[in-house]
């Protein structure tokens, strides 16, 4: 049984892309509100006419005091999201505590190197995970972020991405755009990891798959035939 007993303000909202937007949330510091970086919320909708009044978002922001960010897209027909979207700042949202276990290994090493899978909104518990990294001083080795996506406007965070590869040599930002054609890679996230020689060495090497049911689904299957375990995929599903 779900209990929405946590409560943020909506403290600002901003339009990442077309069908995107950020949310902002900041709780009572009374609330003592922790997560561990890719766990997610579920946000209670007790106005919609649906058996489950409630929906999951990854928590998109490291740890930072009482605020935390959410990343949604919109589903036009759905019966949450456009009720979300239409919300204003100042508004309340319940919500339960953190929940998931999509999040970074305890024993973090200078060792260990992650490759970060993602489709769409799927980014959001990795800008949490990668966040976290630079607050601790990249307790980790080489990380590379495969973000696939329909078109450059649904490249989310692209900015912040682009930044902090120009400033942290370990990280690799690989965007790959399904429906566009660009100066960067085009096609599915799935070329990147089966075409890198680096991936052909298991050693030291996890990766975390977040996003579209069939992206992951297809990337698991790759990852297996490379030879890795399941001591070393770690996936989580959007629908």
């Amino acid at each position: 049984m779900l209990a929405f007993d946590k409560k943020a303000k909506l403290i600002d909202i901003v339009q990442e892309s077309p069908s995107v937007k950020r949310f902002f949330l900041q709780c009572d510091p009374l609330e003592n509100f922790h997560f561990k970086p890719g766990q997610f919320v579920v946000v209670s909708f007790p106005d919609i006419d649906h058996m489950f009044p409630y929906r999951s978002y990854s928590i998109a922001s490291a740890p930072l005091q009482n605020t935390f960010e959410l990343c949604v897209v919109l589903k036009e027909d759905g019966a949450a999201t456009p009720l979300l979207f239409e919300m204003k700042t100042g508004e309340m949202i319940s919500f339960t505590q953190p929940l998931g276990g999509f999040v970074l290994p305890q024993d973090l090493h200078s060792d260990m190197n992650i490759c970060m899978i993602c489709t769409g909104t799927g980014v959001a518990p990795f800008r949490s995970m990668i966040q976290y990294l630079v607050q601790h001083n990249w307790p980790v080795g080489k990380v590379e972020l495969v973000f696939g996506c329909r078109t450059q406007s649904d490249l989310l965070y692209r900015n912040e991405w682009e930044e902090l590869q120009k400033k942290e040599s370990r990280f690799t930002y690989t965007p790959v755009l399904s429906r566009e054609k660009w100066s960067g890679l085009s096609g599915y996230v799935h070329q990147v990891f089966l075409q890198n020689p680096r991936y052909m060495n298991k050693e030291h090497q996890l990766f975390y798959i977040c996003g579209w049911k069939q992206m992951v689904k297809e990337a698991k299957n790759h990852l297996k035939d490379m030879g890795y375990s399941r001591k070393e995929i770690f996936f989580e599903l959007y629908d």
